[in-house]
This record gives structure tokens, sequence and C-alpha cells, in this order.
């Protein structure tokens, strides 16, 4: 069909403008595209034709404009395939987190998001998603509403999917942000198991800046529970690392226990 042929060209074409950074051009090609395929109700390739556009509008900083384009590809995937409906879900409930800071609507889409990973069985973006829905609810400015129990099992339930998966890095990060949360809850021997887990990862070179981090989360910890000797382990790691140019005022007070 010479339509479809035309349409397909466009698609390709505005890909193409999408990798090179070259946005308006890639909103103009993929928007002729979307018009031809809707004429000819192909419904899925309209709905990658959006996704494009969405992400070209995004990154022109137009965020209105992307995530009304983000919602009309969901409607346009509603019966044609969950992963891309779900990777919609997952985008907006970022952009309203991240940028809208709008933490009801993140968590409204967040939690599609979650379904259609589950219904689609991809267990990687499934744990992305409940990560992602644990810190949208760690930032509400309104924590009062907020179930610090369903924080910690989203959190967990991520950690449980990454590790079913051996996804060691994002085991990793999960572990030292639900460790941190814990943290801030007072409850610092919950908090240790989750912090050595991520520390035995980065502690090979991952990541000296996150490695400090821990180390500092740690030595707090290890003290609040009574692990002097545990902590002062931490404490002459850190003042090592402290040499190479990382700080923490929280550094400074530890010296007075040891």
């Amino acid at each position: 069909m010479k339509e479809k042929d035309e349409a397909i060209k466009f698609l390709k074409l505005g890909k193409q403008e999408y990798k090179k950074r070259k946005y308006i051009a890639c909103i103009r090609s993929l928007t002729y595209a979307e018009q031809l395929f809707a004429a000819l109700n192909d419904k899925e390739l309209e709905g990658e034709c959006l996704i494009y556009i969405a992400n070209a509008y995004i990154k022109l900083g137009q965020l209105d404009k992307g995530i009304k384009a983000y919602e009309e590809a969901i409607f346009k995937f509603e019966d044609k395939s969950t992963s891309k409906k779900g990777t919609c879900e997952y985008l907006l409930g970022l952009i309203f987190r991240d940028n809208k800071n709008n933490i009801t609507k993140a968590k409204e889409y967040l939690a599609r998001a979650i379904n259609s990973f589950e219904l689609d069985n991809n267990v990687e973006k499934q744990a992305d998603t409940l990560r992602a829905l644990a810190l949208a609810r760690v930032k509400n400015p309104r924590k009062f509403v907020e179930k610090k129990e369903e924080i910690i099992e989203n959190f967990s339930d991520a950690l449980k999917l990454f590790q079913s998966i051996n996804a060691k890095e994002k085991t990793a990060v999960t572990s030292l942000e639900l460790g941190e949360f814990l943290i801030s809850l007072e409850k610092y021997g919950d908090a240790l198991k989750y912090l050595e887990q991520a520390y035995n990862y980065y502690k090979s070179g991952k990541s000296e800046k996150i490695l400090f981090t821990l180390r500092i989360d740690l030595i707090q910890s290890h003290l609040l529970v009574g692990n002097k000797n545990t902590a002062l382990k931490y404490y002459k790691e850190a003042i090592e690392q402290s040499r190479n140019g990382y700080y923490s005022e929280k550094l400074e007070k530890f010296s007075r226990f040891f």
C-alpha cells in the first residue's frame, strides 16, 4: 500500500532525526506519519509515533505537550502492547514525580505501569517501577498520607525482583535507598542489613562517591545499635577516603566516639 509505505518512511525518518537530536524536525515527520497510520487504523504504529513525539517534546522542555502525547499513546496501545503502554505510564509517573511535583498523579501512573509490566511478565521493568513508586512516596511533601510500611514493601518487592534476575547494580542501589529510608525512621538495626548489602557491591570500586555515603551511614547505624568496633572499622575507611577529597560534616562529629 502506498500510504503504508509513506507512513513507514516518515516513521523511520522521524526516528533518525530523534537520534540526531533534531527534535523539531522529528516531531514534524512523526506527526505526519501518525496521521497516515491513523487513516490506516494502525493503532500500534500510531502509538509508536506518539512515543517518539512525546520524547522529543520532553527533550525540548515542553512537558505538557510531552505528557499529552504519552497519554494519547497509552490509549492507542490499550489492546495492543502492554509493554509499550507500561513504558508510557512509567515515564509519565517519573515526569509527574520529578518535574511536576504531583505525587498523586505520579503514584497513579506508576501503579498502572506495575500492572502493565506484570501482565507483560517484564520482571525488571516491574521492579524499576516499584522502586520509582517507593521513591515517589518518600518524596511526597504530604508525608502524613503515606504509610511507611507500604514504602518499605515497595522497596522490598523491588529488591526481590531485582535479585531474582541477578540485577546486581539495581539491587545495590535499591538496598542503599531502603537502608537510608529506614535510617530516617530511626530503624538502625533494620537499616544495617540493606546498607551492608549495598556496601558489599560498591566496595569493589563501583562508585567511590556512593561508597563514602555508605560508610557514613554504616558508622552512624552501627554506633546507634552499640556496635562501636564495627563502626570504628568504617570510620577508619571513611577517614582514609576523605584524604582523596571526600567530605562529610558527620565524619567530623563521629571523631568524638573513637
